[in-house]
């Protein structure tokens, strides 16, 4: 394939799979594997025609790197609809970028440069690039569940939490992650009459858990200064960690995850609950 397309909610690791995949390639390769990594404003010129250059230069720099070492350059766009907009909803110099885009990955068939793009809004990038051909292959990176959570922890905490206790602060951590309690919205669907629980759970991601056990180290780091004693990071750290994430995020917006939440939670759950009442 020539390229791949990652997409789904911030902070899942999107951009660690493309780092795994220079890594692979390293692998494959030797450790003289390069990979450019871009984002959009840094391809983004206020001159006119600049843009288009810099899309032209790296695609040289691709060949080139192809014709020394003989093995693909990994090229790494990240949010990738910013850069690669649908050109339906742009403007006209926008428009131009995506056409210099297109054309350079067309002109990729004989030096074996692999595209990887990450985006939060898939269908905000030109169809155009998307099509088989370009980039072949579609990956949704999804929202960890509860196993998915544990792993998570259990590769977070080692470092800071004593052996004995490791296992007990994974679990508590997890538990108040998902707890349903953790309320922060109530949608009622006025039509079926059905109300969906909007949680916490229901916008975790990767980096929120890793961010759960730095704040629980620093919980735990202030109250070791206080006594004078090493007490390592326990599962009341996590719970309070959790508690002042959960205070934190009442007040955000979820308009991302709420819409994930609707398409996959709450429209299944009231179709199925109408077919079960149609069969009965």
């Amino acid at each position: 394939p020539k390229g791949v397309l990652l997409f789904g909610p911030p902070g899942c690791g999107k951009t660690l799979f493309a780092k795994a995949a220079a890594s692979a390639m390293a692998r494959l390769h030797g450790k003289d594997v390069e990979y450019i990594l871009l984002r959009a404003n840094e391809l983004d010129s206020k001159w006119v025609g600049q843009t288009e250059a810099n899309i032209r230069a790296v695609f040289a720099f691709a060949r080139a790197y192809q014709t020394k070492h003989g093995h693909p350059c990994l090229i790494f766009i990240d949010e990738a609809d910013a850069a690669l907009p649908d050109r339906n909803s742009v403007w006209q110099f926008s428009a131009e970028n995506v056409a210099t885009f297109l054309s350079e990955m067309d002109g990729l068939d004989s030096n074996g440069a692999f595209i990887m793009l990450a985006t939060n809004r898939p269908d905000a990038i030109d169809e155009a690039v998307l099509r088989d051909g370009r980039i072949d292959r579609r990956i949704r990176v999804g929202r960890p569940n509860v196993a998915d959570a544990r792993e998570i922890a259990l590769r977070a905490l080692p470092y800071t939490v004593p052996v004995n206790d490791l296992l007990a602060c994974v679990e508590t951590l997890v538990e108040q992650l998902f707890d349903p309690t953790h309320l922060l919205r109530a949608l009622t669907n006025h039509d079926t009459g059905l109300t969906h629980h909007f949680t916490l759970a229901h916008t975790v991601s990767g980096a929120m858990i890793v961010g759960l056990v730095e704040r629980a180290k620093a919980i735990a780091f202030r109250r070791d200064m206080a006594t004078g004693k090493v007490s390592g990071v326990t599962p009341d750290d996590l719970t309070q960690a959790v508690l002042a994430l959960y205070a934190e995020q009442r007040g955000l917006n979820h308009d991302y995850a709420l819409r994930e939440f609707v398409e996959t939670v709450a429209i299944p759950f009231e179709t199925a609950r109408a077919q079960r009442q149609a069969m009965n």
